[in-house]
């Protein structure tokens, strides 16, 4: 049986989720929690990181593209 205490958090926190989570109607609210979160436990976050200006993938699908071809063509039988 939980405590008087717990009982009374239980209550103030309580929401229309069956897990007590709150539930934002709106974007503010949203705002809200995460700065709430934020404040609760707080995550050290990268300043800094990369982001390719170009994107890259084109290059190695060629190179799967041409060595396949090249496999493909070798067990083709040339009459």
């Amino acid at each position: 049986m939980p405590s008087p205490c717990k009982r009374r958090i239980k209550s103030q926190t309580r929401s229309t989720t069956k897990r007590g989570s709150p539930v934002p109607r709106s974007s503010e609210e949203l705002a809200q929690i995460y700065a709430l979160l934020d404040q609760l436990e707080p995550v050290e976050k990268d300043k800094q990181f990369f982001r390719p200006r170009s994107e890259l993938f084109h290059w190695p699908l060629a190179i799967a593209l041409l060595i396949a071809s090249g496999l493909a063509a070798s067990r083709v039988r040339w009459r």
